[in-house]
């Protein structure tokens, strides 16, 4: 089952399975508008965060759009309030 959200847990996205029309594969590294994720066979590919991403986390798929993290990793964390 898929879980549509408006925000994501305040947490850090590195680490987090990733699945997108294009890539599947773990969040290696994140900037201000992309997500660099090492897929199935070990290559490294850069993902614009612009579209639509779902984010698995504890075996539970999040579908979000990624506008929503077009901020700078270190800022989002700061900004989003709970």
């Amino acid at each position: 089952m898929i879980d549509k959200i408006k925000n994501i847990p305040k947490s850090e996205l590195i680490g987090l399975m990733i699945e997108t029309p294009s890539i599947q594969g773990k969040i290696i590294n994140e900037t201000k508008h992309t997500l660099e994720v090492i897929d199935g066979k070990g290559q490294r590919k850069k993902v614009l965060k612009n579209q639509e991403i779902i984010l698995i986390k504890n075996n539970q798929k999040i579908k979000i759009h990624g506008k929503i993290l077009e901020i700078k990793p270190e800022e989002r964390l700061k900004k989003i309030k709970w």
